[in-house]
Order: structure tokens, then sequence, then C-alpha cells
């Protein structure tokens, strides 16, 4: 079985390392905060931070003129305790005529490793802003691997011109915008701006790294606390409190320290045990080793085992939210999707049952899923291009009639001829795979898709959590397949394995991805980073077709 590659999995939580000094995941128990913030007195729940229908005006109107200028900051990331990469940003006054305008320009990069492949992931932001703040123009540039994706930005009026470009292909996006959002540097330039004080809460409307979305990043100054930084040096701190939302949805928070000049020393997100620390830039572009598996390190751990993951036909899960108080259930994206539903307890948790039969009936009381086909699953899009010929071709060797063999089929064509990656694949489009003929979960998935809608069928790909039985315990990691339209029905289909899925996985997000836009769709994965606990409540096994 083939998982998500690494490259891809952090595309789903780019924005949130690109962003790490001030967002991070939902924080387990507090106490794994102890070595890092031993002296904290902690404040009240975030209980000010409650999402808003609408973007906010800002708390504090502050100017970028307050800025002192040029500034600039190295941080090392640490996960799990191995150096993984480093984050440098720095901002200067540029002028052009009689205007000074504010350039900001972040480099984030992750040294990483998947198995025994290694690769190096980049993201460069340039950010072009006025004095006060509003956000003229940016450019992006995401490397995983060999793989490239370039986001252009300029404001027009009340509108966000975003042009996204890969290889050849260009798509162009606008959403509404304001001269009182953020540009990608905007957490930053208010602190150093106007630094936090205790007790003190903001809002910050701002661009969302890669997704290209706004956001709204709500923060509090909770606690004062004493940080050790890599020099051995202790500061008096203040901790801050943050939650990003988007779509009026939390979806992340993290823990981070300023001083009193508005300098981030420390942040912390512990669902991937990762830490930003600032430091020199020696210090952080120096002994970076990808010592750190990815895999390893995101996966999920369960309570319960599958006995025989292959053949699951059909299991229970149990999902408790580890927020305390209101409907922490809300937050979660685990839910109703092809071959999926569930239900809400007393308590909050959910139960999820997962069945590979399509035409299982739903339980009494449970919620299924009432997905039907949208033009957008039939036709040709800029990720899964099923016109194009190299698709039509392997598409076209099957002979079969019957819509499910014809599917399943498929499937097993997609096995056979696509090899696997050297995980430093980004996530390539169907035709680039059909013509490599490489790839992990993530291209086979896309690539299925294509040839279904090629021959026809409606198709969309699915992607979630799947069973892993590791030597030492059961855990859950990140893992994409197909889903086919058959007979009035959806059909999960496992190209990675060759025939139907089994039920040994959680959907949580599915896509036509007729928008080009993957970022988005894998966003509601980043979403359940630390917020849930998983056991596996029951399972019946069949031998799969």
């Amino acid at each position: 079985m083939q998982l998500m590659t690494t490259a891809t999995r952090f595309w789903i939580v780019v924005g949130g390392f690109a962003m790490v000094l001030s967002i991070g995941c939902e924080p387990p128990p507090r106490p794994g905060f102890a070595e890092i913030s031993a002296n904290a007195q902690r404040d009240s729940a975030l209980d000010e931070l409650a999402p808003t229908v609408e973007p906010p005006a800002k708390t504090d109107e502050i100017s970028l003129a307050a800025l002192q200028l040029p500034w600039e900051s190295w941080h090392s990331y640490f996960m799990g305790g191995a150096k993984v990469g480093y984050i440098h940003v720095q901002s200067a006054a540029e002028q052009v005529g009689d205007v000074t305008n504010v350039r900001t320009i972040i480099l984030d990069q992750l040294t990483l490793r998947r198995g025994t492949s290694e690769f190096v992931q980049s993201l460069r932001q340039n950010c072009l802003e006025t004095q006060s703040g509003n956000l003229v123009s940016f450019e992006s540039d995401l490397r995983v691997g060999p793989a490239r994706t370039r986001f252009e930005g300029r404001t027009e009026g009340e509108d966000l011109i975003i042009e996204r470009v890969r290889g050849l292909t260009r798509q162009t996006d606008t959403i509404a915008w304001s001269p009182r959002y953020h540009g990608f540097a905007g957490i930053q330039q208010t602190l150093l701006a106007k630094p936090m004080k205790l007790n003190e809460s903001r809002r910050i409307p701002m661009l969302m790294p890669v997704q290209n979305r706004l956001a709204i990043v709500s923060m509090r100054g909770s606690a004062m606390a004493s940080i050790s930084t890599l020099d051995g040096v202790t500061h008096d701190a203040l901790e801050v409190e943050v939650q990003l939302t988007m779509d009026n949805s939390p979806l992340m928070e993290t823990t981070m320290w300023t001083n009193d000049m508005g300098e981030l020393l420390k942040s912390y997100t512990p669902a991937l045990d990762l830490v930003a620390i600032r430091t020199t830039q020696t210090e952080a572009t120096e002994s970076l080793v990808p010592s750190v598996d990815l895999l390893s390190a995101t996966a999920i751990k369960v309570e319960g085992k599958l006995a025989k993951p292959s053949e699951t036909y059909r299991a229970g899960y149990l999902i408790t939210p580890r927020q305390t108080g209101g409907d922490s259930s809300a937050d979660l994206t685990f839910g109703a999707f092809p071959g999926q539903s569930f239900r809400t307890l007393d308590d909050g948790s959910l139960q999820l049952l997962v069945s590979r039969d399509p035409k299982d009936a739903v339980r009494s009381g449970f919620t299924a899923s009432s997905l039907v086909p949208e033009d957008g699953d039939k036709q040709s899009g800029p990720i899964i291009d099923s016109q194009s010929a190299d698709v039509r071709k392997i598409a076209g060797l099957s002979t079969a009639t019957n819509l499910k063999e014809l599917a399943l089929d498929l499937t097993r064509t997609v096995k056979q001829l696509i090899g696997p990656g050297d995980y430093s694949r980004g996530f390539a489009i169907a035709s680039q795979t059909a013509r490599d003929g490489v790839g992990d979960c993530t291209e086979r998935s896309v690539l299925l898709a294509a040839m279904l809608r090629a021959r026809q069928v409606p198709a969309r790909v699915a992607a979630g959590l799947v069973y892993v039985d590791a030597s030492d315990e059961a855990k859950m990691a990140f893992h994409m397949w197909t889903l086919a339209w058959i007979d009035d029905h959806w059909v999960s289909l496992d190209p990675s394995s060759g025939g139907l899925a089994p039920a040994d996985r959680i959907t949580l997000t599915t896509s036509n991805l007729a928008d080009g836009n993957e970022y988005e769709f894998l966003l509601p994965i980043l979403s359940i980073f630390g917020k849930a606990d998983i056991k596996i409540a029951n399972a019946q096994y069949q031998l799969l077709e």
C-alpha cells in the first residue's frame, strides 16, 4: 500500500508552517507545554475568540510606518527535537518616486525524509504593501522537490486577483479584498509595530499562504512566562494564545511567546511536536539533516486494531473530541461521505460506520451522504485532465463493458502501470503521471479519476486517514483514493492496492478538483491534527474483490 507522500502532506500544512511563528495546530492537554513554558501562569481559555461571520475591522489600526525598518529575523524549526528547517523574514522600505512602500520577503525551508527518499521543500513569499498596511501585490513560489507552483497576486479596487502557475498552466481567481486586510506577514508586522500586552486581544484579517484565502487570526496575551532560546538565554516573555479561523470555522490553534519589543521568540505546534525558535542565520541554516520521517511524525495513534485491514468489510470508529465545553464535535471534519455515515452522541463524540459496500443500508439515527455527481465529476479539469491523449490511451486499454468491471479493470491498470515514486514529487496532474509512469497514492488517485471520466464514468478523489498496523502500535496515516459513480452509488476504489477500497479508512474530504486548487481540497485534513482521539470499536472482514 502506498500512503500519501510526505511532500503532499506538507502541502496540506504548508500554510501552517509558513505562519508557524504564529499559527499551528490545536494543542493537546496543557502538560505537553511543561518544558517549554514551565513558569507560565495560565489565564482563562480562549472564550473571547469565537469566529465571526464577516472579517472584523482590526481592533487596532496599526500603520506599518510604526515599524523600524529594515528588520529581519531567523528561526529554526525542530520536530521531535531534530532540526528540520528554518524561516527567514526580512522587511525594508522601498522607494518609487515619491511613494514609499514596504517590501517583506519570507523564506521557509524544510529538509524532510520519507523512507529512504530525501527532499527539500521551500516556500518563498514576496509581499509589497503601503506604509499604512494596504496590500499592493505578492508573489509566492512553492517548490517540493522538482515540482514548482507559483502564485502572483495584485489588488484592484475591492478585489485581489490571484494567478496560479504550474508548468504551462495558468489559472486566475478573484477574492474580495479590503484595505484593512493584511498580507502574509501581518502578525509579525502588527506585533512589532505595537507589541501586545497581557490580557490584550486582537483580530487580524490576513491572507493565508499557499491557500491564498482570507483568514482571521485571533490573538490574546494570556500569561507571562520564562522561556529559553538556543543560546541558553532565558527570556521573560508574553505567552500568546492564537486561533486561526477560515470560512467561519476554527481551523488551528497554537501558542507563541513574544518579548516586550513584539519580537517572536518561540512557537509550539504540539500536534507535530514542532517548535520554532528565534536564532541567528548561521544556526538556522547549518546542520540541516533529513532525519525526521514525516509519515511516522504525522501518523495518528488509534486505540484498538484491525485484524485484517485489507479485508475489512465494515468498521465502526469512535471519534472523541479533545476540546471541552460547547459543541466541540462541530469543529471536526469527520462526517458523512460516500461509504461513511455518522451520528453524534450525547457526550459530543461521534460514531462513524464505514462500509465497502455502497448499497449498505444506513442504520437508524445515522446520517449518510447525499452526494451526487456534478458536472465537475464528468468533465476534464486542470488536474484531472481526462481529455489528455495520454490519459485516454491508458483508459482505452480496458475492454470491459460492465461499469463495475470497467472501474475495477482501470484500478488494476493504474496499480500495474504506475510504479512507486521517490516521494519528492508534488501533486502531479493526471496526464503527467500517465507520461512519467510513477507516482504515489495522490498521483494514482488523480489518474484513475481521469481515466474513469475518459470512459464516461463520473469520478472524484477522496482523502483521509487509513489504518497502518505499525510494529509498535496501531496508527492512522494520510491516504488518498478514488470515487466512481456506478449504478447510482459512489464506489470507493484504491489504485494503490488495485481494487475496491476496504473499510480500513476514514474519509475527511472529497472533491472533483474542478477549480484546480488541491490545497483547498486537502485543507480539512489539517483541522483534525490534535483535535480528536480515534478508537476502532468493531470490524467485520470479508475477502475483497
